[in-house]
């Protein structure tokens, strides 16, 4: 079975391995958050235990801290597409370059060590 590990806070936030069904709710909401809470649900409702993982610490972005950082990815040749301060697999994309090309951990994860470089 083929699977992948998705790190939606970045690789020193909590991991989560999913299928090929996270594939197919992210067909019905781009959203990764969405499609984790949906499975989540569904492993709870199995009977599956309880996440152990703890979320990072750190401030939470706002739509305009999104939008800042999507815009000077855009400037600095990124491509994230249309800056709308929504976060997207374009966007993901765009961090996770920028980020090898600069040395970081390519996790693709817009988080508040991002919006620091950028400011």
């Amino acid at each position: 079975m083929e699977g992948s590990l998705i790190v939606p806070m970045g690789h020193r936030g909590p991991a989560f391995l999913v299928y090929q069904n996270f594939r197919v709710i992210l067909g019905w909401n781009r959203s990764q958050l969405y499609a984790l809470s949906v499975g989540y649900l569904a492993d709870r409702i199995k009977g599956q235990g309880k996440l152990r993982a703890k979320p990072l610490d750190e401030p939470l972005l706002s739509k305009e801290d999104i939008l800042s950082i999507q815009e000077t990815l855009n400037i600095l040749g990124y491509d994230v597409g249309v800056a709308d301060g929504v976060l997207g697999p374009k966007t993901r994309a765009a961090t996770r370059q920028f980020q090898s090309d600069i040395g970081m951990v390519a996790d693709g994860y817009v988080g508040y060590e991002l919006l620091q470089k950028f400011q």
